[in-house]
């Protein structure tokens, strides 16, 4: 046989088993995370749905992280006096569950970074049911709703 023949018959095997990892198992993967399941999405839809957007200033195309998922560019918050309303459309997939969380809902905030930027991560309910994280100029936006005692310094 040639040897040109037996490194592309061992290109293509190899070639055909990384295509057979990517679609059993990275693909199922990203589809979870992007439907709201693989950050705690869904877990905060059965317990805070958002049916409407409510009345106040909304702040579109926002990056911000549920859990461990991030939602880059496509996310809608607003602060209202009922709570913070989330709400994300990604291109080519069904809308996520809108969420309306109750600002006496948010009980611990810390502070870290995302994509270089400071953070301020929320935590979600007691027991806790799962995180937000927002930029800082977002944060500084809902600061005025968060109960005193709760608030975090810059």
């Amino acid at each position: 046989m040639d040897p040109s023949f037996l490194f592309f018959l061992s290109l293509g095997a190899v070639i055909l088993v990384l295509f057979v990892f990517i679609l059993f198992f990275l693909l199922p993967r990203l589809l979870k995370n992007l439907s709201g399941r693989g950050g705690g999405w869904s877990r905060l839809a059965e317990k805070f749905p958002g049916p409407f957007q409510p009345e106040g200033a909304a702040s579109h195309r926002q990056t911000i992280q549920v859990g461990a998922v991030a939602y880059k560019n496509c996310a809608t918050m607003a602060f209202t006096p009922q709570g913070l309303y989330l709400e994300v459309k990604i291109p080519f997939f069904s809308r996520l569950t809108p969420l309306l969380i109750p600002w006496e809902s948010i009980l611990d905030l810390r502070g870290g970074t995302l994509y270089w930027r400071k953070t301020v991560t929320l935590s979600i309910g007691s027991p806790e049911i799962g995180t937000i994280t927002v930029f800082q100029d977002l944060y500084e936006k809902m600061r005025p709703f968060i109960p005193p005692d709760k608030q975090r310094n810059s």
